[in-house]
């Protein structure tokens, strides 16, 4: 039996002939490339700004990934951001997604749902922005920040 770390992100199946041969006969099967993928960039990045659905806007989302610029990070997302289509799935953290190490996490609007937390729990710093003093993600936070994260976010423009 195969076992898959599920931190790794996407898996890639085969099709075994046995089930080709249900699939209509105009269907391709094409086989899965041996060329190594590009390196997912939140893999070896040291600093991470990770935006929730607290941003509320996909406009407040493109702030936050020029600030990350701004600050040499890398910008990651939760799971609502990806599927709200504001970023690609491949910056998604969480246990369906990237898991972060040996990195500081500045997490904006993130409430701290259970699977973002296991994408998180090996960085070496959580730094948590939310305005909700009760919100989850303060409860695995190193440093805590109870302010709304658009005026912070606003002020690291500033700077």
């Amino acid at each position: 039996m195969k076992s898959f770390d599920i931190c790794s992100g996407y898996l890639q199946a085969k099709i075994t002939p046995p089930l080709a041969d249900f699939l209509p006969k105009e269907t391709t099967i094409e086989p899965v490339s041996s060329e190594p993928k590009e390196q997912n960039p939140l893999k070896s990045a040291k600093l991470v700004f990770l935006g929730g659905r607290g941003l509320k806007r996909s406009e407040n989302y493109l702030r936050l990934k020029a600030v990350a610029k701004k600050y040499g990070a890398v910008c990651a997302c939760t799971r609502p951001v990806a599927m709200n289509g504001w970023e690609s799935y491949d910056y998604f953290v969480g246990i369906s997604g990237t898991c972060l190490e040996n990195c500081t996490v500045v997490a904006f609007g993130v409430s701290g749902a259970g699977p973002l937390i296991k994408g998180i729990e090996k960085a070496d710093r959580i730094i948590a922005v939310n305005t909700d003093p009760n919100a989850l993600i303060f409860d695995y936070a190193d440093y805590a920040l109870i302010d709304n994260c658009m005026d912070v976010i606003k002020m690291l423009e500033e700077l």
